[in-house]
């Protein structure tokens, strides 16, 4: 009797610890799991952003583009300020895009582009002299 009684404890720690290495597996398979769906979703999330950046980049080089062609700098411009405060905003709106797109590539260490065109061309439409920084 003792002898069987040694036995079946023997089965029950064998079988414990061998249930307990198939949860350890199980719980590491998920895990592994969990994180490559977590890398999933990364790599998504900084290929959208790579894509508006592209976006942007082309939104801000066609911005550029008219902004030359407008004829509020010409010498036989009637009344350039409302023109100028109108090129103020949009520059403005491009700057506040620029920095939610750079917070969000800050999160997902995405490089992102200087974007010095929109930084000249705010310090083109908006001199020193007006008083508006």
């Amino acid at each position: 009797m003792i002898l069987f009684d040694k036995r079946v404890s023997y089965v029950k720690k064998v079988t414990n610890h061998c249930f307990k290495r198939k949860l350890v597996k199980w719980f590491l398979f998920f895990s592994i799991l969990s994180l490559c769906k977590t890398l999933f979703v990364q790599a998504n999330e900084v290929s959208i952003i790579r894509r508006k950046c592209t976006s942007f980049e082309v939104k801000q080089h066609e911005y550029r583009e008219r902004f030359r062609k407008l004829p509020t700098f010409r010498y036989d411009c009637e009344d350039p300020y409302p023109e100028l405060d109108k090129m103020h905003e949009e520059i403005s709106d491009l700057e506040a895009e620029m920095d939610k797109l750079q917070e969000s590539a800050g999160l997902f260490e995405v490089n992102v582009p200087d974007y010095k065109q929109l930084k000249v061309s705010d310090f083109l439409a908006v001199p020193s002299c007006c008083g508006v920084s």
